[in-house]
């Protein structure tokens, strides 16, 4: 009798550590590479915008500088594939994947566009993509969202296994 009891109530200390540290070891890293690609993403919209109104001298550091962004997104999104949590968790970084593939393939033309001073056709271009980069900003406040609400349910697991846990000590 006293063995099960010693069993149990370790394995629901267990369960009320797994569920507490969720937030630790996973809700924050996850949270922080989100935001490095929210703002991998900004950076990346602000130097093209800063190439095509440059001069034509500063205007190759502009295009080495959005090259820099787009292999920081990359590596984002190597490290954030550890810290995937759930199938929609899954879901949201296959489209961001995609959507940043899309706006990079996008990238060269618009700079290749803006050194050679063709501002009309790169303006054109730019509008053109403009809703696509706008997606994948949304999409990555969407799985910051997400992954608020996977937080607050191992809050909640964690509360629910707690009370578990004292309600049989008192056996």
């Amino acid at each position: 009798g006293i063995a099960l009891l010693i069993i149990q109530n370790q394995w629901q200390m267990r369960k009320v550590y797994d569920a507490a540290s969720y937030g630790a070891r996973n809700t924050v890293p996850s949270l922080i590479m989100l935001d490095e690609l929210r703002k991998d993403v900004l950076k990346t919209r602000l130097e093209v915008n800063r190439h095509i109104n440059a001069e034509p001298t500063q205007k190759a550091a502009i295009a080495a500088s959005v090259k820099e962004y787009s292999v920081a997104m990359r590596e984002a999104f190597k490290k954030y594939e550890a810290l995937v949590s759930d199938d929609k968790d899954r879901e949201f970084l296959a489209q961001e994947k995609a959507l940043w593939v899309e706006y990079e393939t996008q990238l060269e033309p618009v700079l290749a566009l803006s050194a050679a001073n063709q501002t009309e056709k790169v303006l054109d271009l730019v509008s053109r993509i403009v809703p696509g980069v706008d997606k994948l900003e949304n999409t990555i406040n969407d799985h910051f969202l997400h992954n608020e609400t996977l937080s607050k349910t191992s809050d909640e697991a964690a509360a629910s296994a707690l009370n578990g846990a004292q309600a049989s000590s008192l056996l």
